[in-house]
């Protein structure tokens, strides 16, 4: 939270209390969550653990039917997952709303889709692969990544390590 004062008014950008009620962790389950407790709870903390999920900002939009998924030749995954890259690797992106779709690879914007329900990437690289997703002029949702690696699951390695 940020306090200003500007001639006889105080206000706050970003208080804690909107902050809070506004930004939600959205969980990428490949079932329904079963109704027992205890099975249900250990879904959603492996789900978290293993990074199949996203965040997004209620003010942009409170619809989650986001699709996220990465595909090759013979795999189809989600956030979080490793997939190896082939002739048909791709990263399909399907929205209930028009955005900017932003694809990130190891951490710089590499492709942008404007004013979209739906975006298809092609990945020819290997790489981290996430989303970004912006509307009504600000960020509505941030993807965990997903791993794209060279045949035999070696993983792509910079220079600038």
């Amino acid at each position: 939270a940020k306090k200003y004062k500007k001639y006889m008014f105080n206000f706050t950008v970003y208080p804690y209390l909107t902050m809070f009620k506004t930004l939600i962790n959205v969980i990428a389950l490949k079932d329904r969550l079963p109704n027992n407790f205890e099975k249900a709870k250990k879904i959603i903390l492996n789900s978290i653990k293993s990074s199949n999920n996203f965040i997004l900002d209620q003010r942009r939009g409170k619809n989650c039917e986001i699709y996220f998924f990465a595909h090759n030749k013979e795999l189809s995954c989600t956030l979080g997952d490793n997939i190896e890259i082939d002739d048909d690797s791709e990263i399909t992106v399907i929205l209930p709303h028009k955005a900017e779709i932003r694809l990130i690879k190891d951490g710089e914007v590499w492709l942008t889709s404007k004013n979209k329900k739906r975006a298809d990437f092609k990945v020819k690289y290997p790489g981290t692969y996430r989303i970004e997703i912006y509307r009504r002029f600000g960020a509505w949702v941030f993807t965990n990544p997903v791993i794209f690696t060279n045949k035999g699951g070696r993983k792509w390695i910079s220079e600038n390590m």
